[in-house]
């Protein structure tokens, strides 16, 4: 009797070490979402602070192309700042380090698409503005598609 009454102890035991084990997992996995979220959105918000002039009247859509080029170049290097950030995160589960690194990287390639059409317009090359424009837009729809996925991972019971 007594050796069956120890083996429930051990599986008991086992059953609530397991249960705070899972726990701590979703607390720490909470923890480098959070740690994300913040990371991402700081940098987004500085990146629209950008996009949209405190100045904004009837002619807040028209800047010179010397202002443009300088926005963009600020934009690039705020994205290279956020894909050295990310990659720079500590994430212990593996698909949601996978999906952030595939972020990282493709924060990378914005600030890269985005410093291109930086430099084609600087110089009025039209041509590569519009496939440096059209990398951009290819990317952005990619990273919708990365956040999503990080989203669910973070979401996940």
């Amino acid at each position: 009797m007594t050796r069956w009454f120890d083996r429930i102890r051990r599986w008991m035991f086992g059953f609530v070490l397991l249960g705070s084990v899972i726990g701590c997992a979703r607390v720490e996995r909470a923890k480098q979402c959070q740690a994300i979220a913040t990371t991402v959105n700081g940098t987004l918000d500085e990146v629209e602070g950008l996009a949209i002039r405190p100045d904004a009247g009837p002619d807040a859509g028209v800047v010179s192309n010397a202002e443009s080029v300088a926005r963009d170049r600020k934009m690039a290097k705020l994205y290279l700042r956020l894909s050295r950030e990310l990659a720079g995160l500590s994430v212990r589960d593996e698909k949601l380090a996978r999906h952030l690194g595939q972020y990282s990287q493709l924060m990378e390639r914005t600030s890269q698409s985005i410093e291109r059409l930086a430099d084609a317009n600087a110089t009025g090359n039209t041509a590569v503005a519009q496939v440096a424009a059209n990398e951009i837009r290819h990317i952005r729809d990619r990273q919708r598609a990365t956040s999503q996925q990080i989203e669910r991972l973070c979401l996940q019971p």
